[in-house]
């Protein structure tokens, strides 16, 4: 019965999750009126006047519904200008940007975890002096903004290739070619500095907790203690901070885009900014991480103690 409970309500989030997402992606509808035209003054165009109109509203969300429902019908306008280009079908093209982006995304999240596993580790065989100093580093790195890790990287390649004629990466990302190791490693830093910290303050927790003490006065050797329970918990404690990890990694792929002139997805929904396209674009983002989460939760454990 429990496992019923749960799925009924993870359905019923599910959908929740949808519909806001539609009705968010419509807003515009509800408050932005068509511009007309007006026959009796020659052609003139009225522009678009600001007021509530509920039935504008419930129309475009009926038909986003509608155009969910049938994917593969779904177009984009490939130039907003040009009224003579034909319209292409949305599918598949938005899932090579989708894949595009979710790639940078993903590889740039575990190579966060990976590193800031491994300088917790060894940062925790140092002094506690040292260990201060370090996260003291850490919180003003944290501060540092998004566009500032852009440019920085950037010019430190540019300057590369200017004192050596040696391209390290490509910077930027063109028709012919995409670039992928430069934008991962821009995108990792701010997390890898974010669970560099998290990661030494839970072992500093961890660590002072009772089954730890308990265990260490039993004889065990510190070693075995830290790698076999206080790293699982830790890392535990990481999955359950990588909601707000990917957002916060969302938020900057946006600006990633445009600086290395990646055509992703979120670039493409900026392009072609439609409720229909805005909408399938969110939830590409959003459900699929929402089921690996929930699932996630259902699957792994709870903290672990340890047993002696």
């Amino acid at each position: 019965m429990t496992f019923i409970k749960n799925f009924i309500l993870l359905f019923i989030r599910f959908c929740l999750i949808v519909f806001g997402i539609i009705a968010i992606c419509c807003l515009p509808k509800l408050f932005l009126t068509e511009s007309k035209q007006l026959p009796a003054t020659g052609g003139m165009t009225i522009p678009p006047t600001l007021h509530l109109n509920f039935e504008q509203y419930i129309i475009q969300i009926q038909s986003v519904f509608h155009s969910l429902l049938n994917p593969a019908k779904m177009t984009y306008k490939v130039d907003v200008v040009m009224k003579n280009v034909p319209d292409r079908d949305l599918f598949p093209f938005i899932l090579d940007t989708y894949v595009y982006t979710l790639t940078i995304m993903i590889v740039a999240f575990l190579v966060a975890v990976l590193l800031a596993t491994f300088f917790a580790n060894l940062t925790f065989y140092f002094s506690k002096r040292i260990q201060s100093a370090i996260l003291k580093g850490l919180h003003v790195l944290e501060t540092l903004p998004d566009l500032f890790v852009v440019f920085s990287i950037q010019l430190i390649v540019i300057w590369i290739y200017k004192h050596t004629n040696l391209l390290p990466t490509i910077p930027f990302s063109t028709m012919q070619e995409k670039t992928y190791f430069l934008p991962i490693v821009t995108l990792a830093i701010l997390p890898t500095i974010y669970l560099y910290k998290i990661t030494l303050l839970n072992y500093h927790t961890e660590i002072e907790k009772e089954y730890t003490t308990f265990a260490l006065a039993k004889g065990m050797k510190p070693f075995y203690v830290l790698y076999k329970h206080v790293l699982i918990n830790v890392l535990l404690s990481i999955f359950y901070n990588a909601k707000s990890i990917y957002f916060f990694m969302l938020s900057n792929m946006i600006v990633l885009e445009f600086s290395f002139n990646i055509y992703g997805l979120l670039q493409f929904l900026i392009t072609h900014p439609t409720p229909e396209i805005m909408a399938i674009g969110i939830l590409l983002l959003t459900i699929p991480f929402y089921i690996i989460f929930e699932i996630l939760k259902w699957v792994l454990p709870g903290r672990r103690d340890i047993h002696v």
